[in-house]
């Protein structure tokens, strides 16, 4: 399978580059927060699996969480942006034209939730760039969104990476 054979060479590439690994994260969060290549990327199993390897191997965890908190911050802020900028023709763009229901969905949720419904899809796999994008699209202040996607995304790295670091360091020692 694709994805699988993607995430075992992310993961290699963590072992060898370990110095690296910041800056794999950092781009990891921003494409899964991104409205079109979050499709692509399972980064919140990569990392489950890159907080344990790094927890295992004695590295800090703060700057792992920073740096994926910094990438999905700024993935929000790219799909934000493309929500504001083509609220009118989103529903013509791919993969929207060929799932028009995904829009639906989202506008339903952030019309449900609103404020926190930037926070709470961050944990809903398909909503986490959705979300964003319909915020921008129905013009959401922008103090209100930064302030949201900032405490959403140090949230959703923590709960992904702690229990992973800590789980697995307690495990090899």
């Amino acid at each position: 399978m694709a994805a699988e054979h993607w995430t075992g060479q992310v993961l290699q590439f963590v072992r060898e580059h370990e110095t690296f690994i910041e800056v794999a994260l950092f781009v990891l969060g921003f494409a899964e927060s991104i409205v079109f290549f979050s499709f692509f990327i399972p980064a919140s199993v990569l990392f489950l699996a890159i907080g344990g390897l790094h927890g295992a191997s004695g590295g800090a965890l703060w700057p792992l969480v920073l740096a994926g908190a910094a990438g999905s911050f700024l993935g929000d802020l790219v799909s934000y942006a493309i929500g504001w900028r083509y609220r009118d023709r989103l529903t013509g763009m791919w993969p929207f034209n060929r799932h028009p229901e995904w829009l639906s969905s989202a506008s339903r949720f952030f019309d449900k939730y609103g404020i926190l419904g930037i926070v709470l899809a961050k944990f809903v796999g398909p909503m986490r760039p959705l979300v964003p994008t319909i915020s921008g699209a129905v013009a959401m202040p922008r103090g209100a969104f930064l302030a949201a996607s900032g405490i959403s995304s140090i949230v959703w790295s923590i709960v992904f990476l702690v229990p992973a670091y800590y789980g697995v360091g307690w495990l090899t020692h």
